[in-house]
């Protein structure tokens, strides 16, 4: 819901600020591509490299899909990956016992739950009114035009 909200809100920024949507999508592609990136999911958080980990921090898909993520498996037990004897050797994918070993290896912890949600209402209160203006600045302007 919060990411929704705030793809909403983000969208109407933009957009309002674009003469057709040629030009909306050209903003979307630099706001969009860093946060997908460096969200902890393409690129693992181990592997972003320190001058982009301020990239992860500010990104509100990274909240959202770690929210989702943690919602979805803690206290979860995988009964389907247990191999034994030899395909236990030959297995190069990485097996999980729990949900909770999964979030260890995403460097997440079940208590982000909470923050992240609150996190996510700090970025739908801090973009309202920036919508707000642009959208408003985008209707007086039109409407002085008319």
């Amino acid at each position: 819901f919060f990411l929704t909200v705030l793809g909403v809100e983000v969208g109407y920024a933009m957009g309002a600020n674009a003469k057709d949507v040629k030009e909306s999508q050209n903003y979307f592609i630099p706001i969009l591509m860093p946060q997908l990136l460096f969200a902890g999911f393409l690129i693992p958080f181990n592997q972003i490299p320190d001058y982009f980990v301020w990239i992860y921090h500010i990104s509100f898909l990274q909240y959202a899909m770690s929210g989702a993520i943690i919602n979805e498996f803690e206290d979860y037990t995988f009964e389907d990956c247990q191999p034994t004897g030899s395909q236990a050797d030959n297995c190069t994918l990485a097996c999980y016992e729990t949900g909770d070993q999964l979030l260890g290896d995403l460097n997440l912890e079940s208590s982000y739950k909470g923050r992240n949600i609150i996190i996510l209402i700090g970025f739908i209160v801090a973009f309202v009114p920036i919508t707000y203006i642009q959208v408003w600045r985008a209707i007086t302007k039109g409407a002085a035009n008319v």
